[in-house]
C-alpha cells in the first residue's frame, strides 16, 4: 500500500537492484526525493502527507542500516 513503510523500503530496494543494471543509475538521495515528490503529489491531508513522509525517512534510515550495518550520526562524523 502507497505510503507504508514496507511500500518505501520495497521502492528503495528496487532501486538499488535495478541500479546494478542500469546505465546511468539514480542515487538513493535521488530516490528519496523522487518518493518525496510522489508522496506530495499523491497526499490527500496534510496529516497524510506527514505520516507518509515520516513512513518514507524510516525506510531510508531501515535501508542504510542494512547496507552500511550501522545508522549515521547525526553531526557527520
Amino acid at each position: 500500500m502507497f505510503g507504508s513503510v514496507d511500500y518505501f523500503t520495497n521502492s528503495f530496494k528496487e532501486c538499488i537492484m535495478n541500479n546494478l543494471t542500469i546505465e546511468k543509475p539514480n542515487t538513493m538521495m535521488a530516490h528519496y526525493s523522487l518518493l518525496t515528490k510522489d508522496i506530495y503529489n499523491r497526499s490527500e491531508t496534510p496529516e497524510e502527507k506527514e505520516r507518509f513522509q515520516r513512513n518514507l525517512d524510516t525506510a531510508y534510515k531501515r535501508i542504510k542500516t542494512t547496507m552500511i550495518g550501522m545508522e549515521e550520526e547525526q553531526d557527520g562524523s
